[in-house]
């Protein structure tokens, strides 16, 4: 009873890592490929180029990536905490993005918090650009 969970929730932890090890070693693979700087950083240039490399897609798919979904959040992979844009990740980062868009992967409360931040954030900077635009507009039109 117990020792076949405890065996195969150290089997299932094994194989977790072995895949996450694959796929970090594939994926460095690729990067090393088209990191034309060679700062082993991805920028997005790097990134778009690692979308269009189909034994990265292949091994992002191998441990759950929703690559279509990877796609789709581009913009957000370049995007600090403050919501700033940012001109490249280091691999661990990029590997700690990525992952977290895999399936299994469900919220947390820190990401709903991290997320409330972010929205909080972009709400304020948002809010200061209209004001400054209405003023100008205040200005111009007297």
């Amino acid at each position: 009873g117990v020792l076949c969970e405890v065996v195969s929730a150290v089997a299932a932890t094994e194989k977790e890592e072995f895949l996450l090890g694959y796929v970090k070693g594939k994926m460095m693979s690729v990067v090393e490929q088209l990191d034309t700087d060679g700062d082993r950083h991805i920028s997005k240039t790097e990134f778009a180029g690692i979308l269009e490399n189909a034994q990265a897609c292949r091994a992002l798919r191998d441990v759950g990536v929703d690559v279509m979904g990877l796609v789709d959040s581009a913009e957000n992979i370049f995007l600090d905490s403050t919501g700033t844009r940012i001109e490249s990740l280091s691999f661990h980062d990029f590997m700690d993005v990525v992952l977290q868009l895999r399936g299994s992967n469900s919220a947390t409360v820190k990401d709903v918090m991290e997320l409330r931040k972010m929205i909080r954030v972009m709400n304020n900077d948002t809010t200061n650009m209209i004001m400054k635009l209405s003023k100008r507009i205040r200005e111009v039109s007297f």
